[in-house]
Parts: structure tokens; sequence; C-alpha cells
């Protein structure tokens, strides 16, 4: 009988799951939390297969953040058919560890995607939101620590969708209003080259519109694996997603010195979008202004364009990729960055390596800069695993090199970052404790960092 009211329970629940479009990584948790549910149904799963169902889902989540989500495009997740293939999977007898990999090869197949309709093909708006508080001791440029509480994220989204049972030719709009933006922190913007201070000058922004994505996108157009968005997107130049508590904390890509903006940042342009299998690729034309991230003007103020790239091929449990960022389609100043990403049952590693020059100082310092080449290489690797179904432990370890007229200069900097986090469920997680230690050889904005984060997806 009890085995009987499981079936039962876990067949309507399955048939009740559907299709999710998912604008955010709370959408995509909600739609993997009703899958970890309707497995744990099944009474095919032995007592050790119980204890570690997210293992399987651990996989496709994390590349769905650091792939799609991370990247500002929507995920359309087939809940059902990602029960189905798990079932089929343990019916096979495959691990879990086996299960989770098929899950990713097969999303990116589009087997696990299926677009999402109405009945009636209404366009509801979609509204969901982040908030995160944290108190943190934190050791300040003149070495002194300070104890700091403050609400370090709050955004709003807001999607719809024109015409969700259109086959082709989707439109879809995107607006994610951060009132609270997250801050770019430990970042080197001056330094000494050869007798004078390189430092970057002020930019007075006006217009501000206090929102990171906003855009309108058209996927498959014209039945074909091709899209295009046009707004104010995220750059599309390697990974996005940061396993730390600050999403733009790294100087590989956030250092501003070299080329006077930062690589992981949002801008004003166009994107083109491709997907075919396991190689996805994307270019995008921005209007090229000097900035570090949002908020933007509401129009593009100078008539400098950017071209940026990026392609990535997944295999099994393996990625890896290349992103190029070209000022004014020059490589005179220019950014080549290359990326990977593997996991391993419980464990995801990923990092990214990049080289930035520019031939030209002057145009971002101005004249008599006592240099006529700056260059830099960083790089960083990243990791996350769960000990439990709930606990989970990352880290991020990075290096970053300056250099001027082809010699190695100050600064040297390099940062190690652990936490732990404690996951209440799928919309509620707790950063227990993350510290962190910066390595800044000729250059002193605080050392050490040590924090607690409480976050709510809604």
């Amino acid at each position: 009988m009890i085995l009987l009211l499981t079936y039962l329970a876990s067949s309507a629940l399955a048939g009740a799951l559907g299709t999710h479009h998912a604008h955010t990584m709370s959408d995509v948790h909600d739609a993997l939390g009703l899958v970890e549910f309707a497995v744990l149904l099944e009474p095919a799963l032995s007592e050790d297969q119980l204890r570690q169902t997210d293992t399987f889902l651990m996989p496709l989540s994390e590349h769905i953040d650091l792939n799609v989500i991370g990247q500002g495009r929507d995920a359309w997740i087939d809940a059902d058919k990602i029960l189905d293939a798990v079932i089929d999977g343990l019916e096979r007898g495959e691990t879990l560890n086996a299960i989770g990999h098929d899950l990713v090869k097969r999303y990116r197949r589009g087997e696990l995607s299926k677009m999402a309709g109405s009945e009636d093909g209404s366009a509801p708006v979609d509204i969901g939101g982040l908030f995160v508080a944290e108190a943190e001791y934190h050791q300040e440029p003149d070495g002194h620590f300070a104890p700091l509480i403050e609400i370090n994220q709050f955004r709003m989204y807001f999607s719809a969708d024109a015409n969700p049972t259109a086959e082709a030719n989707r439109v879809a709009v995107l607006a994610e209003w951060n009132p609270v933006p997250e801050e770019v922190i430990h970042q080197i913007e001056d330094v000494e080259v050869n007798g004078g201070v390189l430092s970057l000058p002020e930019r007075p922004i006006i217009g501000l519109i206090n929102f990171e994505q906003l855009h309108a996108s058209i996927q498959s157009i014209g039945g074909s694996p091709i899209g295009l968005t046009m707004g104010q997107i995220r750059n599309p130049f390697g990974f996005w997603s940061d396993y730390t508590s600050h999403r733009n904390f790294t100087t590989t890509k956030n250092a501003t010195v070299v080329n006077g903006f930062a690589l992981k940042k949002i801008e004003l342009g166009f994107q083109m979008s491709a997907r075919s299998g396991p190689i996805e690729a994307d270019v995008a034309v921005v209007h090229g202004r000097f900035g570090r991230t949002f908020p933007l003007d509401r129009v593009d103020i100078d008539d400098s364009k950017d071209l940026v790239g990026r392609v990535r091929a997944s295999g099994g449990a393996f990625g890896v990729g290349a992103s190029a960022y070209l000022h004014e389609f020059q490589t005179r100043n220019m950014a080549v960055g290359l990326e990977w990403q593997i996991g391993v049952s419980r464990l995801t590693l990923a990092g990214e390596a990049v080289y930035q020059q520019n031939l030209d100082p002057d145009e971002v310092y101005g004249r008599g800069v006592p240099v006529d080449k700056l260059a830099s290489f960083g790089s960083y690797a990243q990791a996350e695993a769960s000990i439990s179904q709930r606990l989970h432990v990352f880290g991020m370890y990075e290096g970053w090199q300056l250099y001027a007229d082809g010699e190695a200069h100050n600064p040297v900097a390099g940062k190690v970052f652990h936490g732990v986090r404690y996951l209440f469920d799928e919309r509620v997680r707790w950063t227990i404790v993350e510290w962190g230690h910066m390595f800044h050889e000729g250059y002193d904005h605080g050392h050490e960092h040590l924090s607690t984060q409480f976050e709510v997806s809604f």
C-alpha cells in the first residue's frame, strides 16, 4: 500500500512538473528542486542513493549558472524530461555521477529544454528578486580593520515572453533593476610606472538608469539556432558567475589599469548567439565607452564601437572556451582569454586565463604617459563542492602580473578566498563564513576580508 501511494504521488507530481522558463538561477533551482523531490519519491532508489539525490543535479545546475544564466540568457527547462532521464538512468544501473553528466549533454543538445507555451498564447510578466545582507570584518586601505553591516545586493527581475507558443522568432524582454548595485572590490586602479603614476581619470556619467540587464531578444530566428539580443547586455567574455560572494571580484577580468575598462561589465549593444550541439558562439558589437560596469548612460555617448566574441565547446564533464575583446575592432587595445570547466562527482572546477595589451596608453591616461605599452596576464581557478545535500564549500585562487614596455612590473597581485555555505532550500542560502587574503606587492588596499552573508531569492 505504501509503495502504491508513493508511486501515485510520484506520477502526479511528475505530470505537474511541466516546462519552466528560467530567467535567473532562482528559477533554475525552483525547477530542479521539483525534480529532486519527484526523484525522492521513486521506490527504485536505494538508501545510499537517497542520501545523494543532489549529485546528479549539480552538474546541470552549475552548467546553466556559468554558461546560460551567467551569460545573460534565458534557460528553458523541461522538468518532466529531466525526471524521465534520471529514472531511465537509474533503471539502467548508471551511477548518479554518470546521470548528472548525461543531463548536461542532453541539455546542450536541447533535449531537456523544450520551449514552454501557454494554451492561450498570453504573455504574463514574471517578477522575481534577490536580496543579500552581509556582515564583514574588512581591512581598509590604511591597514585598520572595520566591522561593516550592509545590503550587499538587491535586484528585481521583470520578464515577459511576447509570443511564448511560437516555434520560431520567439521574443522575450528582461529587465534587471539594481537599486543596490554590487561593488567591484579589491581592484588595482593606479600604479607607479617608470617614475610616473598611472591613475585612471574620473569620467562623469550623466543620465544614469539603475538597470543592469535591460534587453529584448529574438530566439530561434526563422527556426534556426540563431538568436539576437538588443539593449543593455552582459559582456560575452568568458564566465560571468563567481563562486565567491562577490561576482565582480577577479583582477584577471576586472583590473582596469591596462585598457581602462573591465572585461566583466555591462554594455549597450547587439549580440548574435548560435547553438549547435556542443558548440556555442556569441558575437557582440558594443558602444565601447571606457566603463567598468553599470550604471550606464541611456544612450551611446561616443562613436567608437568594440567587438566582443566567445566560442565554447563542451563534451561530457569537460568544457573549454575562448574569448576576445577588440577595442574599435583593432588589436591595439585588446584582450584574449581561455576558459575551462570540469565536473567530477560532487566537485565543479572552473577557471580562466586572460592576456590584455594596450599599445596606446595615451588614449586611456592622456598625453605624456611614461610608457609605450601596457600588458597584463592573469589567471584564476575556482571550485565548489557539496559536502552534503545542504552544505557546500567554495574557493577562488588567483594570480595577476602587470607588464610595462615588456618588463614585469609591480604590482604582482594574488587572491585566495575560501568559504562555507548552507543551503536551506533552493531560495535561501547562508554563506556561513568567507575568508579572503589579498597579496599585493607594491600596492596596499587592504589584505584581509572576513564576512558572512544571508541570501534570499524570490
